[in-house]
Formats: structure tokens, sequence, C-alpha cells
């Protein structure tokens, strides 16, 4: 089925975007077609839309498929609305120009090389304020990303091993019994 620019499938829990078919440089994806919410966006949906700079994306969507933006070499933002609780592998792989992704959900599950061999200076951002998740060079993006599906809490850089927390602890506990018996 089509709906403008849009191939779709009826699905259990609304409409799937299958495929995109235009060329515009900026997309709405609608909220509803046929009067049922679009809640995925399915495998290879943009796949190689290399003239996307940026898109917008329903509250009404839920999940984001395997390779669905891959190798959108122009898309340089985007804002993943609190409603996507997960986004496929290598959904947004090779967006060369991918510098900002703000995920609204901070719960949001994000699979394996979500955002592999995207730009240098790629920032995610987690939640409403904008807490940042990580700043992925290279190698962030392939140490962060290059596991089974981790939510954005998981995969902030700014978080040191929980060891390191332990061992102050016991250190402190080491002291105040050499203190209390020593």
């Amino acid at each position: 089925m089509v709906y403008e620019d849009f191939e779709y499938k009826r699905i259990d829990s609304g409409i799937e975007i299958k495929k995109y078919t235009g060329s515009a440089t900026s997309v709405i994806i609608p909220k509803y077609i046929d009067d049922l919410s679009v809640t995925s966006i399915g495998e290879r949906a943009f796949e190689d839309c290399k003239s996307l700079t940026s898109i917008q994306i329903p509250n009404s969507v839920t999940s984001i498929g395997e390779l669905a933006f891959w190798h959108c070499e122009s898309l340089t933002s985007i804002q993943i609305p609190n409603s996507v609780t997960s986004i496929g592998k290598h959904a947004f792989r090779d967006c060369k120009s991918l510098t900002s992704v703000r995920l609204l959900n901070p719960n949001t599950i994000i699979g394996e090389d979500a955002f592999k061999d995207c730009s240098p200076s790629l920032k995610i951002l987690r939640g409403s304020i904008a807490e940042p998740v990580v700043k992925a060079t290279k190698t962030t993006v392939d140490s962060h990303y290059n596991q089974e599906e981790k939510s954005a809490e998981e995969i902030s850089s700014d978080k040191g091993p929980p060891v390191i927390g332990c061992l102050f602890w016991i250190v402190v506990l080491l002291f105040i019994l050499n203190f209390l018996f020593g």
C-alpha cells in the first residue's frame, strides 16, 4: 500500500513504514495513515536516502527497524521521540554526517552497531533535559555499540566501572577497622 511517498503495511499495532520512495531533503513521517497510528519504521525503510538531511518522527512510533536509516549520508541530526522503545541493529549505520542524536526516552533499547561509522563528532543525548550519554568517537562507537542491545543508560561513557566504587568502600572499611582494632 502507498501513502504519498511512503510504502506501508498494516501490522497488529498500527502501520509500519516499509519504504520511503521520495527524494526530499527534509521528511516528516505522518502520525496516521488510513486512520491508524504509524507505530514502526521498518527494516531498510530509508536505506540509501543520500539527500535526506532531516527527519521528524511522530510520537506514535515505538520501534525503528534494522538498517532503517542505513547509509543516509547527509542526515545531520535526529530527535527520537519518547515513544520509541527500541532501535534496531545498524539502524543509523554509515550516516557519515550524523552529529547529533537526541533520545527522549532514556530507556530506549539500542541495537548492535546502531550508530557505527557515523560522524566522529557524533553526540548522543538522552532525556528531555539533553543529558549527554556519550560523545561518540570511532573508538567509543565501536566499543559501546558493538554489543547486543543496551539501554542508553548502559552506553554512557561518563561512568567508570562499578568496581571503583566498591574498592573505595573496601579501603574505607579497612581504614576504619585498622583504626578501631589496630
